[in-house]
């Protein structure tokens, strides 16, 4: 069997876009699941507490070039094989404005909404060790412009003029 009929291709380069977007920098070996959905695989998300440019405390664009992984497969075989259809999904979504920073303020500024303003506060009460905490807490502002920046830097490597 060949990888398109077994693995749900549309979904895995949406799932790279989308950790891409949201500096999730260990996706590809710690944060993503497996999951077979009907007759393929499908990569599911988790553990994005350490995105948007929480990781080391870093706020860049670029947020260490996470597309320099560690090991082999996801580098050297997943990423080559899928890049042209990345590209081209990732103009998809930029033209059509799903990938914009009016959009994503929108749906950042429902996420307390969506969670529950009591559940929202117990949950950032609770990780005070976290690095978001105290002065370091990422308020909206902070999380947009680190969005902007990302998204300048995977335009000028995925986006197809």
């Amino acid at each position: 069997a060949t990888a398109p009929s077994m693995i749900n291709i549309d979904n895995w380069v949406d799932v790279i876009i989308f950790n891409q977007i949201l500096q999730n920098w260990d996706y590809y070996e710690n944060n993503m699941n497996l999951m077979f959905w009907g007759t393929k695989w499908s990569l599911g998300v988790t553990d994005l507490d350490w995105t948007v440019g929480l990781w080391a405390g870093y706020g860049g664009g670029d947020a260490i070039n996470l597309l320099s992984w560690r090991g082999t497969l996801f580098p050297n075989k997943i990423y080559p094989a899928l890049l042209s259809r990345i590209k081209i999904r990732y103009t998809e979504l930029r033209n059509n404005k799903i990938i914009d920073i009016n959009n994503l303020y929108e749906i950042y500024s429902e996420i307390p909404s969506l969670i529950g303003e009591n559940r929202y506060k117990k949950e950032v009460e609770h990780w005070t060790s976290f690095p978001n905490s105290g002065q370091n807490r990422f308020n909206t502002e902070k999380i947009m412009t680190v969005l902007t920046a990302r998204i300048g830097y995977l335009d000028s490597i995925w986006k197809l003029p």
